[in-house]
């Protein structure tokens, strides 16, 4: 079973967040001083070298005060298009029809 970090919807979700603290003008050392974290600790999140817990995923979205589930809708679009190409691409015949 492949590491749930290499997952396409897990990095999808992980790039949701960097995104969400770029657009709102903090650096990685100010969200983790502002989460009370060491920087390298978010820093290794977003470089997907350490994987994010669901409380920690929650606290993050607190801190760029923004909705936990809007990335969780983000990411499960994502697993869901995955899955689409995936049912696509294992019935080739449906393009010869």
């Amino acid at each position: 079973m492949d590491k749930t970090i290499h997952d396409p919807a897990y990095r999808t979700l992980i790039q949701w967040l960097s995104q969400k603290r770029t657009a709102s003008g903090l650096t990685i050392r100010e969200l983790a001083a502002k989460l009370d974290w060491h920087h390298s600790m978010l820093g290794r999140i977003e470089t997907f070298e350490r994987r994010l817990d669901l409380l920690e995923y929650v606290k993050l979205c607190d801190a760029l005060e923004c909705d936990p589930s809007e990335g969780l809708r983000v990411m499960t679009e994502r697993k869901e298009r995955e899955h689409e190409f995936k049912c696509v691409a294992e019935k080739p015949s449906d393009y010869l029809k």
